[in-house]
């Protein structure tokens, strides 16, 4: 600890510039730019103290300008400095970049609605619902179950799924499942049933 008190006095704070952005409850992102360029290390220190406390979590080559820190702890702020050290030359440092990370997504989107038959041919179903909500990390995608198990995924911004692996004459049952951003999935929808009409004589 004494070595980087040292070492972080001794740096220019304001040569490198240091942002911080938490992408979820376990994990904030660090970008910063202004480094020197060439061979050396690009020391990365933490703490929860915007004073004092820093200690290094990361050495990573002097050509690194990002760093994801993923040994962090939900509803937490924490603080970061960058010390760059070209090799031969003294170190600079950064401007000191905190951010939060919000509290952990433990609850599932809400269920999907109104799945609904929107095409059905001898080989192929179209369906349709309503967009799931979800207050957390947001929904991230949908399941799509047939017959009990899933067969395909689509993302948040699709509400829609054609089926175009089905046979002529034959009982299917559907259901969509929302899943968010931290993994968290709803029940499944209501069931829609449909069956495939024979193919015309060709």
């Amino acid at each position: 600890v004494c070595f980087f008190s040292f070492f972080m006095a001794s740096a220019n704070a304001a040569a490198i510039t240091l942002s911080a952005a938490a992408v979820s409850a376990k994990e904030i992102d660090l970008t910063w730019s202004g480094a020197p360029k060439g061979t050396g290390t690009v020391t990365v220190l933490r703490s929860t103290n915007a004073g004092s406390g820093f200690v290094a979590i990361a050495s990573l080559s002097l050509s690194k300008t990002t760093y994801a820190d993923v040994n962090v702890s939900p509803s937490t702020t924490y603080y970061y400095q960058v010390q760059a050290q070209k090799k031969g030359d003294a170190p600079v440092g950064s401007n000191t970049a905190n951010a939060t990370t919000p509290a952990l997504d433990s609850t599932a989107p809400s269920v999907p609605q109104g799945l609904t038959q929107t095409l059905l041919a001898c080989n192929r179903i179209d369906m349709s619902w309503q967009a799931s909500t979800d207050a957390g990390t947001g929904v991230a995608k949908y399941v799509v179950y047939r017959n009990g198990s899933a067969i395909a995924q689509v993302s948040a911004t699709t509400t829609s799924y054609s089926d175009q692996t089905v046979a002529a004459v034959t009982s299917y049952t559907y259901q969509i499942s929302a899943v968010d951003g931290a993994g968290n999935a709803s029940a499944l929808s209501p069931t829609l049933s449909a069956t495939t009409p024979s193919c015309p004589d060709t």
